[in-house]
């Protein structure tokens, strides 16, 4: 499976649901299963104590990755009332330059301790099992083509 380090806390918000858009200054062209890795970087004592539970160098959870687009596309979207742009322009963490929206996430019930990498890297031996959980995205799609989703 395709695998992408984030630091924490993001890591953790990402693994618990809260947290569904990944911001990073590169498009991505993959659809579908991804891991999501919880880098060794240690985060101040205030927020580990906040969050007792975070879990380090290791991957902690997968999710569908839906669509990946920029912020710019969600901006002019949602002039035109794109549904889609507005429900992701309106979540805390839509910050871009490329926005990788993340569906379906599903916490491992025992993380996966392994070394992280820069960029996109793959993970043998790791599943995603779809749920039959309803979409926020439901009745509504992602752009299709890439001059969309890279413009």
């Amino acid at each position: 499976m395709i695998v992408f380090t984030v630091y924490n806390p993001w890591a953790e918000l990402i693994r618990d649901g809260s947290k569904w858009v990944e911001n990073r200054h590169w498009p991505i062209k993959h659809r579908g299963p991804i891991g999501i890795h919880a880098s060794k970087r240690r985060v101040s004592p205030e927020v580990r104590k906040a969050r007792p539970d975070m879990v380090f160098g290791a991957i902690v959870a997968t999710a569908e990755l839906y669509a990946c687009v920029s912020k710019d596309w969600l901006d002019e979207s949602a002039q035109l009332c794109n549904r889609f742009a507005m429900i992701v322009l309106a979540h805390p963490h839509t910050e871009g330059p490329f926005c990788w929206i993340l569906r379906d996430v599903q916490r491992l019930a025992k993380p996966i301790p392994c070394r992280g990498y820069q960029g996109l890297w793959r993970y043998d031996g790791l599943t995603h099992k779809a749920s039959d959980r309803r979409s926020r995205f439901e009745g509504c799609a992602p752009p299709e083509t890439e001059r969309n989703l890279f413009s």
